[in-house]
């Protein structure tokens, strides 16, 4: 098996222990889908760690208050992200556009585990069943201490925001620190294809692609199941497999068709600073497929707080929520397979050009929520401004009855 390295792609968290290849404890076949007996740990072929640590909003955390904002009475949304969603128009899309709010739609968090014990995960977990530890090698997938610690909690709480109706299958192959077993990741998304997900996010990568994972996400995509991965925080070349995600050269794949790789932009629609990408004259037409905002994202942290992250890793989960939304609405029933492209081609066009390092590049297409469920359900221009106005009219409404 190729050594790669596995690395969670947030910047709160770049501390990347590399460790000797050795025996490791297998973890229970998963249907036979993989073999993972060689037990083979991910390593850096330049053998480079990153340094860095976790970044909370203004140093520190927040008690966990239910969450209620004014987009909807779930408990879920978080009133600190207010700046964007306003941006991204959810408050749109959950009072108009989607209102099952991604009603039991099931997305696999492939990651560090959750604090399953988080109040916003109450009601919004698959069965335990369904849940796996791919490093302990049990059925209690709970965040580890360690420099990732909550990494996890924070992906899936973010999904909840965007879909609170949907449903999270937490699934860990990463330990504490945040590295972990390429296989354990090929395995994990197998799982979750053969257990009910529709989505499977993926806020991790390798700098080499892995044909272990690859080969997953094909057979994932083969399948009708969406996937989204983020695109890493090296401010250089993607992560795999989002950058599998973004070709279509020679041809599109499954793979392409049904997968979106996410870099992350400011609130301001500017890059972040830490952000991966393509340049503008390399192989991919709009410098990088999607982003989303990835600064100061609010999110569940384990103990029953929330705390604020930076990353591409918080960037992509707004994507896979936004699918959880269209797919509740009946959309796959209508157009098979589509709503990857739908996402990417419905997006804003922001025009964020920028050098780095003397290359050009350029971010032209950012997550637009409402933009997006419009053209998954093919509503007209007039529709869709209607419900632009209702939404308006609505907030106005509560606005009224606080005061």
């Amino acid at each position: 098996m190729k050594l790669l390295t596995l690395k969670v792609v947030s910047l709160t968290l770049l501390l990347i222990f590399l460790t000797a290849c050795g025996n490791t404890r297998q973890p229970a076949p998963s249907d036979g889908e993989v073999d993972i007996a060689s037990g083979q740990q991910a390593q850096s072929g330049s053998k480079r760690a990153w340094s860095g640590g976790f970044k909370a909003w203004n140093g520190g955390f927040k008690a966990w208050n239910g969450g209620t904002s004014s987009v909807d009475s779930s408990g879920a949304v978080l009133v600190e992200n207010a700046a964007i969603w306003n941006k991204l128009r959810l408050i749109v899309a959950h009072q108009e556009l989607a209102k099952k709010l991604g009603k039991d739609v099931v997305v696999a968090v492939i990651d560090t585990g959750v604090d399953h014990r988080h109040p916003i995960f109450v009601n919004r977990l698959t069965p335990r069943n369904t849940w796996y530890d791919f490093v302990s090698r049990d059925t209690n997938p709970q965040e580890v201490n360690g420099a990732a610690y909550g990494h996890g909690t924070v992906v899936a709480s973010i999904v909840l925001q965007v879909a609170p109706n949907a449903k999270i299958m937490p699934l860990r192959v990463l330990n504490g620190n945040g590295s972990g077993n390429v296989a354990h990741v090929a395995a994990a998304i197998d799982w979750a294809a053969n257990r009910g997900a529709k989505v499977i996010q993926l806020s991790l990568g390798t700098e080499a692609a892995s044909p272990e994972i690859e080969a997953a996400v094909d057979r994932a995509a083969r399948r009708g199941i969406y996937v989204v991965a983020s695109a890493g925080n090296s401010n250089a070349n993607p992560t795999y497999p989002a950058y599998t995600a973004m070709l279509e050269e020679p041809a599109p794949t499954p793979t392409s068709n049904m997968a979106v790789g996410v870099g992350s932009v400011t609130i301001n629609d500017v890059k972040s600073s830490f952000s991966n990408f393509v340049p503008e004259e390399g192989p991919i037409e709009d410098g990088l497929e999607m982003v989303s905002f990835g600064e100061d994202v609010y999110g569940a942290v384990p103990g029953s707080r929330i705390a604020a992250w930076d990353g591409t890793s918080m960037a992509a989960p707004m994507v896979a929520g936004a699918l959880a939304l269209a797919i509740a609405e009946g959309v796959e029933a209508i157009s098979p397979g589509t709503l990857a492209l739908e996402v990417v081609e419905s997006s804003l066009d922001i025009e964020a050009d920028t050098v780095v390092n003397g290359v050009a590049v350029e971010f032209e297409q950012r997550l637009d929520i409402a933009e997006f469920l419009c053209s998954a359900l093919n509503l007209s221009d007039a529709q869709c401004e209607q419900a632009v106005i209702d939404a308006n009219d609505d907030d106005d409404d509560d606005d009224e009855e606080e005061d």
